[in-house]
């Protein structure tokens, strides 16, 4: 997420951003059985602004704020059922975020499913995985998986969202980012 965030500011400076991340809730859940099918997520929200603090500092705090706020995460899902009035209050909710920049709730989305690691009867290649393009919250989002040593990303944007010079070099200056501070770990 840090060598998002850096990346984004290079294209938007000066420009606050707020970002989300999925989280499993499973383990936060002690009501859901392990043996449940189901989707039990939550999501973290993170506002970040112009900082001075190191990448590796920033990483690691990042990662230390969303470990401490998971369960508050699992919280998050479902809340629209609590609006009084629907679909009123819940239309409100809604028009009340075009005020906001890039018409949204939030910025940035980032989704890792994690590292896969396959036992040896499997080969994989290239692992990809993308969420639709998000109408209310995010208008940018970023899926990411790991197998073995290599990590893949697919980019999502709705059309509209977003100055479409800056969403595509966003890719290019992620991976630019993230090698200039591999380096460093």
């Amino acid at each position: 997420m840090a060598a998002l965030v850096e990346a984004f500011a290079n294209l938007y400076p000066n420009t606050m951003v707020k970002t989300t991340t999925p989280t499993n809730c499973r383990p936060v859940s002690p009501q859901v059985a392990r043996d449940e099918m189901g989707n039990f997520f939550g999501a973290y929200t993170h506002t970040w602004t112009k900082s001075d603090v190191k990448f590796w500092d920033r990483a690691k705090i990042y990662g230390q704020l969303l470990k401490a706020n998971k369960t508050q995460a699992a919280k998050v899902a479902g809340q629209l059922s609590y609006f009084s009035k629907y679909p009123e209050d819940y239309c409100d909710f809604w028009y009340g975020h075009l005020e906001n920049p890039m018409g949204r709730s939030g910025g940035i989305e980032l989704s890792d499913l994690g590292r896969v690691v396959l036992n040896k009867s499997w080969q994989i290649q290239s692992l990809w995985f993308c969420q639709s393009a998000q109408v209310f919250t995010s208008p940018l989002s970023i899926n990411t998986i790991s197998t073995q040593d290599t990590m893949y990303a697919s980019i999502g944007w709705q059309r509209g969202s977003l100055d479409e010079s800056k969403a595509d070099a966003l890719g290019p200056l992620l991976l630019e980012t993230l090698k200039n501070y591999i380096h460093d770990y």
